[in-house]
This record gives structure tokens, C-alpha cells and sequence, in this order.
């Protein structure tokens, strides 16, 4: 029972220690002023993670022109990139 409890106990703590990518804007965006590039990233973190307790600051989408574009810029390129590539079936 120890070992059955021990075990449990080892697989919940190194499910927490997943391998975690750190998100940087890319080098197409670099030169984008700061207030875009902080809207990319979270738009990103999100794109990444769907499913996530984060959510959109709806308050400075509003506010900032600059981060709304980033953020669902960020949010697009990287939902893309975490969706399975799907193929055509009926093309042989």
C-alpha cells in the first residue's frame, strides 16, 4: 500500500515538471515597439495552450491598438503551430 501510494505520489510531482518551451517573439517581429510584442506573447501562451486558465485582458485590447494586433497575431501563429498537421484524404 506504501508503494502504491509512493508511486502516486513520484507520477503527480513529475507531471508537474513537464518540459516547458519558452515562448519568444520571432525575428519577424522584433523590430515591433514593445506594447506588440507583449501582446504577441501572451496571444501566444494562449495559442499554445487553448485549454489554459489564462484569458484574453480584454481591458488592454480595448485600450492598446498595438497589443490587440499582437495578440491575436501571436495567438494565430501559434494555435497554427500546435494544431496536427491534417492530410487530404482523398488526394492518392
Amino acid at each position: 500500500m506504501r508503494t502504491r501510494f509512493a508511486m502516486c505520489l513520484l507520477a503527480v510531482l513529475l507531471a508537474g515538471c513537464g518540459i516547458t518551451r519558452e515562448i519568444k517573439v520571432p525575428a519577424h517581429h522584433a523590430d515591433r515597439p514593445k506594447a506588440y510584442q507583449d501582446g504577441y506573447l501572451d496571444g501566444c501562451r494562449m495559442g499554445n495552450n487553448p485549454s489554459s486558465s489564462q484569458t484574453k485582458d480584454m481591458d488592454r485590447i480595448r485600450a492598446d491598438s498595438l497589443y490587440a494586433n499582437g495578440w491575436y497575431d501571436g495567438f494565430g501563429e501559434c494555435k497554427d503551430r500546435s494544431q496536427p498537421i491534417m492530410r487530404d484524404s482523398s488526394r492518392k
